[in-house]
């Protein structure tokens, strides 16, 4: 692959800026429901910049791709290269360190990165690092073997998109976002693939291409079967309406064999449990935790479904309440003590008994959340658990009744142990 000219650049640019300039005059988001509280909030910060200049997208990653994985004010040094740490540390615990070795990031846009030994990575880069590593995984274990054609919804700009076009035998990848955030990915992702065939998709200008790109009131305008359908920090930001008509849509385009990778948390927008996740015509396949640290320690924690087609098939209440459940135990950061009740909620056939340490961390925790609890109970609870977010939570948790003793020593010292 040869590294794009400034005037293939431009030509990549203008065809995504005819794009929404197209999708202005046909007024195709008048009246859509797509835009939820939590990304029109984002869209009216005065720090996101929705339709950056032709030179801008020479650095897009220097704070033009807020907040799709960047920074707002990436390009400052020292923060880019923490948050870079910050991510390595979480990621290298969260795959294998030597397939982590093994991913690098397109130098278009500029991204601020790090060094880590023979790699230059930025912090967006490895976090999209586990999630191509993620669907590479269900792809092995329930994925059709042959070219694939996928679709990505909430690409953001394309990140993800860029590393499986790269890493996976792809035959056609069709992209569904918001305008704003689709302005950015149609440019990224054919310049890191200029031998692609691209199309732009309007009711009257609808086109079979290797790359697609389309705004959500056009979605039925792709052609299926689909193999994989990729959503990743994007249903959580949704009104529940949109991830609704989704999920829909991948029941019946998927291809009988084909899969749903969901890479989302819960009560950030419309979604506010985990069973809402669950929709006719849609088979669970497998749930799983995915980061072992946290990326905040009051942020959000990201679990993975796996969906394939069911038709015909229904949502169980059962299923429904047993995902609940472990969803907002990998909400408090909970890892391998949940191995039996992810399994259990896959296969209602098994019991759904919770391990003594998923019980002595949930209690611990509550307590102190209702204004009490008990240093040896804390204690206590860490016993069983490895080096993960519920034992980062647990030793600021110990950290909290200190200082309401006013034992600032012993405050310091689960404040570092936290850390």
């Amino acid at each position: 692959m040869t590294t794009p000219t400034t005037g293939e650049l431009l030509r990549a640019y203008r065809r995504s800026a005819d794009y929404i300039e197209a999708l202005r005059r046909e007024r195709a988001m008048d009246g859509s429901d797509d835009v939820s509280p939590f990304w029109r909030a984002v869209l009216d910060e005065p720090k996101r910049r929705s339709h950056p200049t032709f030179d801008e997208m020479l650095v897009m990653r220097r704070g033009f791709t807020y907040p799709l994985g960047d920074r707002a004010k990436a390009g400052d040094g020292e923060a880019d290269r923490e948050y870079a740490r910050a991510a390595h540390a979480v990621v290298s615990r969260s795959m294998d360190p030597a397939v982590l070795d093994g991913f690098d990031e397109s130098a278009l846009g500029a991204p601020p990165v790090e060094r880590f030994g023979d790699q230059a990575l930025s912090g967006g880069g490895i976090v999209n690092a586990l999630t191509v590593h993620r669907i590479e995984r269900a792809l092995a274990a329930h994925g059709p073997d042959r070219p694939l054609r996928v679709l990505e919804i909430g690409a953001g700009y394309g990140a993800v998109a860029d590393q499986l076009l790269r890493r996976l035998p792809v035959a056609v990848y069709a992209i569904c976002d918001l305008p704003e955030n689709l302005f950015l990915s149609g440019y990224f992702v054919p310049a890191n693939h200029p031998g692609r065939t691209v199309a732009f998709l309007l009711p009257d200008a609808a086109d079979a291409a290797e790359l697609q790109f389309v705004v959500p009131p056009y979605l039925e305008l792709l052609d299926g079967p689909f193999d994989l359908i990729v959503n990743t920090y994007s249903f959580q930001e949704m009104n529940r309406s949109s991830v609704e008509r989704y999920l829909a849509f991948a029941a019946q385009r998927l291809a009988s064999d084909g899969l749903l990778f969901s890479l989302n948390a819960h009560g950030k927008a419309g979604i506010t449990a985990p069973r809402q996740y669950l929709a006719p015509g849609l088979e669970l396949l497998s749930v799983a935790p995915v980061r072992r640290l946290p990326w905040q320690v009051a942020g959000t924690n990201p679990y993975e479904l796996l969906m394939r087609p069911a038709p015909g098939g229904t949502v169980d209440p059962e299923q429904g309440r047993r995902l609940d459940r472990v969803g907002a135990l990998m909400q408090l950061g909970l890892h391998d003590e949940l191995a039996s009740l992810c399994a259990a909620t896959v296969d209602l056939g098994l019991p759904f008994d919770e391990p003594h340490a998923v019980t002595g961390v949930v209690r611990a925790l509550s307590d102190v959340a209702r204004g009490g609890g008990d240093d040896d109970a804390l204690r206590r609870a860490t016993d069983p658990l490895g080096d993960g977010h519920a034992r980062v939570l647990i030793s600021l948790a110990r950290a909290a009744l200190a200082a309401e003793r006013f034992d600032a020593a012993r405050m310091r010292e689960h404040v570092a142990a936290g850390a």
